[in-house]
């Protein structure tokens, strides 16, 4: 009696453990696909365009937290740019040209990460379209601070815009003279500045040269 009661628990014991036994490989499969997803849908939603346009029925704070949040996902991530660029560009471009002061000052966050992390002459052009565009809004302390974008641009990879010269020039020149007098004289140096880079790069093209014997 004693031993049929023993292989009655011993059948008992091992159809529970087959019952409850997992397919920890399968498990693990399935966590996997999942969580790419969630990580798909939050980069899609974190780029999508539409949360950083003005709207009639946007709000400026909640465009303002999410340009925020924009600036803080570079900083912390070095992949971000490079994986993004092109709608990252295309956020930047949106900022700059805003009248809202906290959106703009981001934007120009976002255009410094841009020229430190990039070296593609395709993406230099679109971002000075968005410069020079810039220099047209009509609100004149932006304005002007998009003016020393413009001026940092030139400078920073100035042997991509050296080729630029005149129309850099040209679109400075349209924006000062558009200003005010008293912010003529008081900007008139980014005039100067353009030619004393241009000059400067002259001179270390023609030594760069002279030491090759070209």
């Amino acid at each position: 009696m004693g031993v049929l009661k023993l292989k009655s628990e011993k059948k008992k014991k091992e159809r529970n453990q087959k019952e409850t036994k997992i397919d920890y490989e399968k498990c693990i499969k399935k966590t996997k696909v999942r969580d790419n997803v969630f990580v798909k849908e939050t980069v899609e939603n974190d780029f999508d365009i539409r949360i950083f346009m003005k709207t009639d029925h946007s709000s400026n704070k909640i465009r303002q937290l999410n340009y925020a949040k924009l600036v803080k996902g570079i900083r912390k991530n070095k992949n971000l740019i490079p994986n993004n660029i092109e709608k990252i560009i295309e956020i930047y471009g949106l900022g700059i040209v805003e009248e809202d002061k906290n959106i703009r000052n981001y934007s120009s966050k976002i255009f410094y990460h841009l020229i430190n992390n990039i070296n593609y002459d395709k993406f230099f052009g679109k971002i000075k379209t968005c410069l020079f565009h810039s220099l047209k809004i009509e609100k004149v302390d932006l304005k002007i601070l998009n003016l020393e974008l413009c001026h940092k641009f030139f400078f920073t990879k100035i042997s991509y815009c050296n080729k630029f010269f005149y129309e850099f020039l040209n679109n400075i020149l349209d924006c000062f003279i558009s200003l005010s007098i008293e912010k003529q004289i008081q900007n008139v140096k980014y005039i100067f500045l353009l030619f004393k880079h241009k000059a400067k790069y002259k001179r270390q093209k023609r030594k760069l040269l002279q030491e090759h014997g070209i």
